[in-house]
């Protein structure tokens, strides 16, 4: 319980700025840009309906992705400051080519509550063999896990996402990302770490110890979607579909 309540309280801060405009915010490693994006429009005096997106401010900027966990994109693309702050910049205009595209317009809170049910119906299928769980949901439960992902409520969403994943699992659901590619697998709950990651590999911004089995790197590190998040700088990655099939295992 005690890692699980660190992961959840995990944060990066973010210094965003907007020409010559500033905004300073606690992104929560759990979270997703997009759930900041709004408040940012409205900070910034955007209008609600203006497409925008954050990228790196160092270097060779580079779009940061608005339905990916902050703390996998700060250990892919991370650099914090002299003053410990992982500078961003606010675009604005048509979306990157490279950034998923939006169903629901700047939508941005509508847009990543469709994509997280999503991923979490997928990980259930992986985790319990069936959607059951997710499909089953009342408005209320899932209105509930919405706004406990937005608010950093750990009683709320466990409270329901315990009856939706069991807490023990033979499978596995697992992102792999290496810069924009990603690869999504199913491993054995049984394996080790250091038979099925490479090493350096970081989860939730930490390398795993070797001996380590993939069922209690779910139970402790998994992200809200019910996906371990896998930051690999080591192996380039074979795009793959973004349906896992639950009955290949690794």
């Amino acid at each position: 319980m005690e890692i699980r309540l660190k992961v959840w309280h995990g944060s990066i801060n973010l210094e965003v700025w907007y020409h010559d405009q500033v905004a300073l915010i606690c992104g929560k490693r759990q979270g997703y840009l997009g759930s900041y994006l709004p408040q940012l429009q409205h900070y910034f005096g955007l209008d609600e309906t203006t497409s925008v997106w954050l990228e790196t401010d160092y270097g060779d900027s580079w779009p940061l992705a608005w339905h990916i966990p902050i703390g996998t994109l700060y250990d892919s693309y991370g650099e914090l400051s002299a003053d410990h702050q992982w500078r961003l910049r606010l675009q604005t205009g048509e979306l990157p080519s490279t950034l998923l595209p939006l169903m629901y317009g700047p939508d941005y809170h509508k847009n990543l509550r469709e994509y997280l049910f999503a991923q979490l119906k997928q990980a259930c299928m992986v985790v319990n063999g069936s959607t059951k769980a997710v499909m089953q949901l009342s408005t209320h439960n899932s209105d509930q896990i919405w706004r406990a992902i937005l608010a950093t409520d750990w009683n709320d969403y466990w409270s329901v996402i315990n009856q939706v994943l069991v807490p023990t699992t033979t499978k596995v659901p697992v992102k792999v990302y290496r810069g924009t590619q990603v690869s999504l697998k199913v491993v054995n709950g049984g394996n080790l770490v250091g038979n099925v990651l490479d090493e350096g590999a970081i989860v939730q911004g930490i390398s795993l110890p070797p001996t380590m089995t993939m069922a209690e790197v779910w139970f402790h590190f998994k992200g809200v979607d019910g996906f371990i998040h896998v930051v690999d700088h080591l192996q380039p990655l074979k795009l793959l579909s973004p349906e896992p099939d639950p009955n290949n295992v690794d």
